[in-house]
């Protein structure tokens, strides 16, 4: 029944990149190619419907999880997606930085 439902839910596209043979990725690359699928999917799901997606306690977050934050908010500015999350202020050294990138609003 869930893969029923993942199926419906990401685009072909990204199905079939989970099951095709290819190349092996530098790292990056693979990370990058992760952020793109997951932004696809934002954006397949916003077409349908408005999506927000909310993140909670993003002050314990680690670098890669806020670049993929990061990522999506950039990959889906013209779609129906609002992205929202939720820190502590105090416990915020990486937020900071994103802050400084101009990624995020206090």
């Amino acid at each position: 029944m869930q893969r029923l439902r993942l199926r419906t839910l990401l685009p072909k596209s990204t199905l079939a990149l989970v099951h095709s043979e290819r190349p092996q990725l530098a790292p990056h690359e693979e990370r990058l190619l992760f952020f793109d699928a997951v932004a696809h999917v934002f954006a397949t799901i916003a077409r349908r419907q408005s999506l927000v997606f909310y993140a909670d306690d993003l002050h314990w977050a680690d670098r890669g999880t806020l670049w993929l934050l990061g990522h999506c908010c950039d990959s889906c500015v013209r779609s129906a997606v609002l992205i929202v999350g939720a820190y502590r202020k105090q416990n915020s050294i990486e937020l900071t930085r994103c802050q400084v990138d101009g990624r995020l609003e206090p």
